[in-house]
């Protein structure tokens, strides 16, 4: 005799086998695009061409464990770094979802920082403190002869 229980032992299997094969072509990987110049980057997008926007990234140069710059991606899955020194790079980019990206870049050169700004920074500041200085001693010539 047929028993209904045999029945839902069988259609439990196949729904089982339904999800299984049927949750693989949902899940998607990712995939990045490099940027290199005076600014390196990435452009980090899941395999059907959506950007991994805001996703946290993490810079690491030379295989440190401490990460050199941290930050998260733009909306359209993009983030840019200007490294200090040449060598390599390991960006490694997680969305939170379980996808990760890492990839590594070579940079040719460090960018280089501005000496002529610190120099114009000096100069503003000692002339500004110049001119306060200045201001206070004629105010207090004004004050002490206003007391006489």
């Amino acid at each position: 005799m047929f028993q209904p229980r045999w029945l839902l032992l069988l259609l439990s299997y196949a729904n089982l086998a339904l999800l299984f094969f049927s949750s693989s072509p949902l899940a998607h990987g990712v995939r990045g695009h490099l940027y290199q110049g005076p600014y390196l980057g990435i452009e980090a997008s899941y395999s059907d061409g959506l950007p991994m926007s805001y996703a946290r990234v993490r810079v690491f140069f030379n295989r440190e464990k401490i990460p050199f710059q941290t930050g998260v991606t733009d909306r359209n899955g993009r983030f840019l770094f200007a490294p200090d020194r040449k060598g390599p790079y390991r960006i490694v980019i997680e969305d939170g979802e379980g996808h990760r990206l890492e990839m590594e870049l070579e940079a040719k050169e460090g960018v280089a920082r501005d000496k002529s700004y610190a120099w114009e920074f000096f100069l503003l500041r000692a002339g500004g403190g110049l001119l306060l200085l200045f201001l206070f001693f004629w105010g207090l010539r004004f004050a002490i002869k206003g007391k006489k």
